[in-house]
C-alpha cells in the first residue's frame, strides 16, 4: 500500500496478513498488531487495553472485533449528513 495509507481491516481469512495486510517496516515485512487495528478504526487505545485486559480476549478475537467494526470518524459524517437534510 501508498505511506500511510492501510489495507481494509478484515473479520475473516487465513494465513499470515490475511486480515490486516502486511506492511514492509525497516526493510521487513509485518502485519498490524491488534493494537494498530483498533487505532485504524479510530477507538481510544483505553478502549483497546480495557477489551484485551479485562475481557481477556485473545489477539485472534481482537483482530475480528476490529475488522467487524466501523471506523467512528466515518459514523460520525453519516450521522451528521442525515441529520442536515
Amino acid at each position: 500500500s501508498e505511506e500511510g495509507i492501510s489495507t481494509t481491516i478484515k473479520a475473516e481469512g487465513g494465513g499470515l496478513g490475511a486480515k490486516t495486510g502486511l506492511y514492509t517496516t525497516k526493510n521487513r515485512i509485518r502485519r498490524l498488531t491488534p493494537l494498530e487495528c483498533f487505532r485504524l478504526q479510530n477507538f481510544p487505545d483505553e478502549f483497546f487495553y480495557k477489551a484485551k485486559n479485562e475481557a481477556k480476549v485473545s489477539d485472534s478475537q481482537l483482530y475480528k472485533q476490529a475488522g467487524n467494526s466501523i471506523t467512528v470518524a466515518t459514523i460520525k459524517a453519516i450521522i451528521n449528513n442525515l441529520l442536515n437534510l
